[in-house]
């Protein structure tokens, strides 16, 4: 129990979380508009939400995490910092969307429906392919943030 508890104390985690906040919001944000039928790719809320958000939430950790160690941060600390925010987000965030497909609006499931998959299976497969985008998100963000942040070496 103690381990779990120090576990929400990092860096990494409290970030995965923003982006979890943020990911409520703009399901919520959704709803409220009306705009809640299907997922629009061309919409300014999606851009935003799955290119925009990312990256800066990704910036904002990693630089956190620079913060927290004195503004001496390597790029291997800053790629591991960046990784752990995809992993623990990709292992939370697909609950968020279980609770949204199942309590709030389970018509949207036929949106991402493809074939006569049962909607237990429909739903069961978005939330892996949410938890395999948000590691991979954490492997592509993480490489150029952790250059951008990294300490300069004095020469």
């Amino acid at each position: 129990m103690i381990e779990s508890m120090s576990i929400a104390k990092e860096n990494y985690f409290y970030w995965a979380m923003v982006l979890n906040v943020i990911t409520v919001l703009a399901l919520a944000l959704m709803e409220f508009s009306g705009n809640n039928q299907a997922y629009d790719p061309q919409s300014s809320l999606f851009i935003a939400y799955q290119f925009i958000i990312p990256v800066i939430v990704w910036y904002l950790g990693i630089r956190a995490k620079k913060k927290q160690l004195k503004n001496k941060l390597t790029f291997k600390q800053g790629m591991i910092e960046g990784t752990l925010i995809g992993l623990v987000f990709g292992l939370t965030s697909p609950f968020i969307f279980l609770i949204y497909y199942t309590l709030i609006n389970p018509g949207i499931v036929d949106s991402i429906r493809h074939g006569a998959d049962p909607t237990w299976l429909v739903i069961g497969k978005d939330m892996m392919l949410s938890l395999v985008v948000c590691f991979v998100t954490g492997l592509i963000l993480s490489p150029p943030i952790a250059f951008l942040l990294r300490s300069k070496k004095k020469k």
